[in-house]
């Protein structure tokens, strides 16, 4: 009988340089999920492993793809909690980086990170309705590390749902060497400034 958890099959690559019995490098790895029933295969778990380059080291387990598709990076032999579940330090690389809850893929993001610096690193975040999927007429917010900026497409609220362009409630406004400036650039009355 199969159990729960058990290893079905392995793929196993291997190598060596002397003559002993080749040291497994990297293997594939499929698991049965649960007892297999009548007609009822039990779900796969498939493990990529690798050993890292020690004398001795055998595989591990670094990326799992569980029976429900949700994909672990580093989790070990631990069942991912989501689709993709990544455990340590991740680095992405490119020019933009989505997330969205909904919609075709570039159409409904509702984060998008942006390296836009070609040689000064800088970037921007927008946390909104970045492509307007939900017709809000830019209503985001862009943190712009390039220009040193925070600009809202939207109302702010402190505390509370904002009903102004900014709603301060049971709070204080602290401005420290700073100006408060009408649109014409002339400061406000004395002690504002």
């Amino acid at each position: 009988t199969i159990s729960a958890g058990q290893d079905l099959g392995i793929l196993m690559f291997g190598g060596r340089d002397d003559g002993s019995t080749s040291y497994v490098s990297s293997e594939i790895l499929g698991t049965v999920f649960q007892a297999p029933g009548s007609g009822a295969g039990g779900g796969g778990i498939l493990k990529l492993r690798t050993a890292s380059a020690s004398t001795g080291a055998s595989p591990v387990t670094r990326v799992l793809i569980d029976n429900n598709g949700k994909v672990g990076v580093g989790t070990s032999n631990t069942t991912p909690l989501a689709t993709l579940h990544v455990d340590g330090t991740s680095y992405f690389r490119g020019e933009s980086f989505q997330v969205a809850k909904t919609g075709a893929i570039g159409t409904s993001a509702g984060i998008e990170f942006l390296a836009v610096g070609a040689s000064s690193g800088g970037g921007q975040i927008k946390i909104g309705d970045v492509d307007d999927y939900w017709g809000g007429s830019n209503s985001y917010s862009t943190w712009d590390t390039d220009n040193e900026t925070l600009v809202h497409g939207i109302k702010v609220g402190i505390n509370r749902t904002p009903t102004e362009l900014l709603h301060i409630w049971k709070g204080s406004l602290f401005i420290e060497d700073s100006g408060i400036r009408d649109a014409n650039g002339d400061y406000g009355s004395a002690g504002q400034n």
